[in-house]
Parts: C-alpha cells; sequence; structure tokens
C-alpha cells in the first residue's frame, strides 16, 4: 500500500510479460462512523481507541478483513462489543493483528464473530499515523440445528453443513452421515472461522457407544482432516465449543462425495 495526498499522480510501470495485475484505489475517510455491510473503509490511527457502530437485526456472522499499510508502526488491536442495558460488553476475544510480511490473505487475520441481533461497535486502536484499510459484511444465518443424537441434521452427500455459535449459545449440536461399503475415500473436512476460542469435533459410529475421533480445530488457517475407518456405517458428529467466549463459524464437508 502507498499513501497519497490530494493531487498526487502516481505512474505506475508494470513487466514486459504478466498474466493479470490488480490494482486498488481507497480514500482515506477519518473518523467516518457507523460501518454498513459490503463497503470497504481506510483510516489513519490516532494512537487511541476509535470506535466504529453497526447494528444487525438478525442473528448473523460478521467479519471484517484488516489490510494494513505500514510494517513499522506496529499491530492493529481489534475487538467487537455489544451495547447491553445502558454499557457496552465485549463480545469474544480481542484481537491484535500484525502487518502482512507478504501481500497475501491470512484466515487467521481476519475478525469473525457469531452475533445475536443487536448494537455492536468494533473497537480498533493502533500506533499514531498508522493506515489501515478494512472491508466489513455480514450474513444472516438461520439457528437449523438438532441438540440431540436422535434428531441430528443430515450431512448430504456432495455438500456440507455450516451455522455459527454466538457467545451466549452453549448448546452441542448433532449431525450424521452416512458410508457405503463401495466408497473409496472416508474423510471429512472440518473448518472454522472465530475471532479466538475454536470447537471440538466428536465422531462416533452407529452401534457404538465409544467415540471414534475426537478433533479440536482451534485455527481458521488450518482445517481439522478427519479419517474415517473403511465400509458401509452410519456416523455422527457432536459439535461443541472449547470457550465460553468462542463465537463464530464452522463447517463440515463431506469429501468423500468429491473423489
Amino acid at each position: 500500500m502507498q499513501k497519497a495526498n490530494a493531487g498526487d499522480v502516481f505512474y505506475i510501470k508494470l513487466p514486459d510479460k504478466i498474466d493479470e495485475q490488480e490494482i486498488g484505489v481507497a480514500v482515506l475517510k477519518d473518523g467516518f462512523g457507523t460501518v454498513k455491510s459490503g463497503n470497504s473503509y481506510a483510516e489513519t490511527a490516532t494512537g487511541q481507541t476509535i470506535y466504529h457502530p453497526f447494528s444487525l437485526t438478525k442473528r448473523s456472522v460478521s467479519q471484517i478483513l484488516l489490510k494494513i499499510m505500514y510494517k513499522d508502526k506496529g499491530s492493529v488491536t481489534a475487538q467487537v462489543q455489544k451495547y447491553v442495558k445502558g454499557n457496552w460488553v465485549d463480545i469474544g476475544y480481542k484481537k491484535s493483528i500484525k502487518p502482512n510480511a507478504e501481500d497475501y490473505v491470512d484466515a487467521d487475520k481476519d475478525i469473525v464473530n457469531g452475533l445475536q441481533p443487536g448494537k455492536y461497535r468494533v473497537a480498533l486502536k493502533a500506533q499514531k499515523g498508522q493506515v489501515y484499510a478494512f472491508m466489513y459484511g455480514t450474513s444472516k444465518v438461520n439457528k437449523n440445528v438438532a441438540y440431540t443424537r436422535s434428531k441430528a441434521k443430515k450431512i448430504k452427500k456432495d455438500s456440507y453443513v455450516q451455522n455459527i455459535y454466538t457467545q451466549g449459545e452453549t448448546a452441542s449440536r448433532w449431525y450424521k452421515f452416512t458410508r457405503k461399503a463401495s466408497d473409496k475415500v472416508n474423510v471429512l473436512n472440518i473448518t472454522k472461522a472465530t475471532n479466538g476460542g475454536g470447537f471440538k469435533f466428536t465422531i462416533y459410529k452407529k452401534g457404538k457407544k465409544k467415540p471414534i475421533k475426537t478433533i479440536k480445530v482451534k485455527t481458521n488457517a488450518s482445517p481439522g482432516v478427519v479419517q474415517l475407518p473403511k465400509g458401509k456405517g452410519t456416523y455422527y458428529v457432536k459439535v461443541n465449543k472449547l470457550t465460553k467466549k468462542t463465537n463464530g463459524n464452522y463447517m463440515i464437508m463431506d469429501f468423500n462425495s468429491f473423489n
């Protein structure tokens, strides 16, 4: 990223051989206040906490992607807060985001929260003079989950399931899927997107009391891969939060259907 003043003119020399090049331009608008889903923003840090409010009318996952300009001006800390009975209450974990050494997308730098309807704000703080750009987006998520093994939601073939936990949601969720004797690949791929914490996935086979596999997914960038026994059967997946403060998105994908 290159900071420019009003009226500056830049010339960009591209290589003689190039497949594709993307050049983005953002206007620094300090103190812009409320953020809206789908919009991008850029501002200069003051050294003090800067607050940007937003509101949700539905149970949703919110995501803020930060791109930090100066590698020598330190990290940006971010904390989502909810307005509850006249006070601002922290939701989930505070996140400290360092500038990327290289210009690439790092999933563990995303600020992701599962949120109930209400009034919120994101609190951002960085060293004075640091510049950062961020994109804010939300997506409504229906609470289509099951809380017992007998009512487990089915993971359909050639598909996947995903949902969110908000900070106040704590109960276990249950999913199920089946395997045929002819299936060659028996793999589940499990991912999560949270601002900290994580999820535990416990896999059971029908007819057995003890789990055949337990996996904890704690980072956004590294998925959990579960190798299942070969052969016909019905399997159940129980999902739990690892911490009370965990909130965000999880996804369970049936890789057998893609082979």
